[in-house]
């Protein structure tokens, strides 16, 4: 306000070289504030250049689970993941499944929620199995989780795992689990992944058609 006050004093008595100097002033003012948005709108957007809640993570890492149950996640993931605090619950296979909190609530709380019924006893398993399962855990300032000894028994993890980036998921699994369930020698696992393969590459052309379309 001082800085305005003064520029009008300099413009009534046609100071040129004061009014070039307030000038600058708003202009290198200008130019910081503009600076310290820019700055503010990139950290916000911190881990979200890839997944849409913030992780985008990929790789095999094994780790070891200690005496209290706690995992260290490798550095590697942790700074993918724009918030300490994340939900952990069951998988679809015996694998244990963590989450941003926002990625949960969209993929699993909101969809099961509105597409279960609380009286059918198959869609209460689907509940039970994803949404009753799920705790709240957070990453502690050594990177660590503490999982709940419940959730080690279903992935069968009792000391050696492998945390699994799945682009917009960690996926914790029992170090042999992981590896028969992965093991592409294997022909029933091949058979699998061809599938797998098969029904997404119909998908994505369907998605490319239906763009085309419009």
């Amino acid at each position: 306000m001082g800085q305005l006050c003064h520029f009008t004093t300099c413009v009534y008595r046609k100071d040129v070289k004061k009014i070039k100097k307030i000038i600058k002033y708003f202009s290198k003012s200008l130019i910081n504030y503009n600076k310290k948005i820019y700055c503010s709108q990139k950290n916000n957007e911190v881990g979200k250049s890839g997944g849409k809640w913030g992780m985008n993570v990929t790789g095999e890492i094994d780790v070891t689970l200690d005496e209290k149950n706690r995992l260290t996640l490798p550095s590697e993931f942790r700074r993918e993941i724009p918030d300490p605090a994340v939900k952990i619950s069951k998988g679809r296979k015996k694998f244990l499944q963590l989450l941003t909190v926002e990625k949960w609530e969209e993929e699993l709380g909101n969809k099961i929620n509105k597409n279960t019924n609380l009286y059918s006893e198959e869609d209460l398993n689907i509940r039970q199995k994803y949404i009753g399962s799920t705790r709240d855990v957070k990453i502690d300032s050594a990177g660590r989780i503490l999982i709940p000894e419940r959730l080690l028994r279903y992935a069968g993890i009792t000391k050696d795992c492998v945390v699994v980036g799945m682009g917009e998921m960690l996926a914790i699994w029992d170090t042999e689990t992981y590896d028969k369930s992965s093991d592409e020698n294997d022909e029933n696992n091949a058979a699998k992944y061809h599938e797998a393969s098969e029904k997404f590459s119909r998908k994505l052309k369907k998605q490319e058609q239906k763009k085309e379309a419009e």
